[in-house]
């Protein structure tokens, strides 16, 4: 009842003592919205990306088969996220076209700070034709966050699933 409208608990169990939500979590999944064209849409505006272009979604699905398994993605690291190793799982990454809306879904262990949005702004560049699938893949490659794209912004982004 002290909860805002827009959170909505379906169950609930008492946890351990040293349950942690961040620090527990098995794996989570993201899902990142792209409303892709030149119109824009009010309802969508502050809860997707708006690129006024139209993507090419399959050479961002080559690119998100390239980040699926085990990798170091310090490409895709923020500055200022904690001291951690660079090393996750992506178990599934998809891409989903619903109308204009692109959808896409990352799967994974966990996530390094931004990981999500500097991924879907490199994607994004992909998209574009700014970057070539190969050019992805030695940005991947070199481990550096220079040379990825922007970071694209936080309307997108809704953390989907934690699992435990």
């Amino acid at each position: 009842s002290i909860l805002p409208p827009d959170i909505v608990v379906l169950d609930a169990a008492e946890a351990d003592r040293d349950f942690s939500a961040r620090h527990s979590a098995k794996s989570k999944i993201y899902i990142y919205r792209i409303l892709q064209g030149y119109i824009p849409d009010p309802f969508e505006r502050n809860y997707s990306w708006n690129i006024h272009k139209e993507l090419d979604t399959e050479s961002m699905k080559e690119c998100l088969r390239m980040i699926e398994g085990t990798h170091d993605f310090s490409a895709f690291r923020a500055a200022g996220g904690p001291p951690v190793s660079p090393v996750r799982t992506i178990y599934e990454a998809s891409l989903e076209k619903k109308g204009r809306i692109v959808e896409l879904k990352f799967f994974a262990n966990g996530f390094l700070y931004h990981m999500v949005r500097n991924l879907v702004g490199t994607l994004a560049n992909v998209g574009m034709g700014r970057t070539s699938v190969q050019r992805f893949g030695e940005i991947m490659a070199s481990l550096d966050r220079n040379q990825a794209g922007a970071t694209a912004p936080a309307q997108g982004l809704y953390l989907y699933k934690v699992n435990y």
